[in-house]
Order: C-alpha cells, then structure tokens, then sequence
C-alpha cells in the first residue's frame, strides 16, 4: 500500500465522516454494504449505528415522487 492508504477501520476510528471516492465498479457500494454488515452485527464499533442509503434508489424514487426528503 501507497504510505499515504490506510485501513477503512484506522479511518473510522479517527473520524466519524468519510467520503468514499472511486470510478463506477471500483467497489465502493460493496464496501459501504460490508461495513453497515459489520457495524450491525457488533463486530466493529458496536457502539455506531449504521444507516446505509443507496443515493441511486433514492434518487429514482424521488423523481417518480418529486419529493426529495430523507423522511
């Protein structure tokens, strides 16, 4: 790993934001999913709640609504 990488847990454990940037099928979704699992299940950071919100739902689901409230 580049010196400037680190473990997605190192990150978490230092800030409670994150932003994950990558080209389409780099894995970015797969990796939010995985780490909701594992925040959910108490085997990292039992103490957080995960709320996982696939912006590509939302958003098709807003505009069939047009209503864009997170409610």
């Amino acid at each position: 790993q580049p010196a400037h990488c680190l473990a997605i847990t190192e990150v978490l454990s230092n800030s409670n934001k994150l932003v994950i940037l990558g080209k389409p099928g780099s894995g970015k979704t797969t990796l939010l999913q995985h780490l909701a699992i594992q925040f959910a299940s108490g085997t990292i950071y039992a103490d957080r709640l995960p709320v996982f919100i696939s912006l590509r739902t939302y958003a098709a689901e807003a505009k069939t609504k047009d209503c864009h409230s997170l409610e």
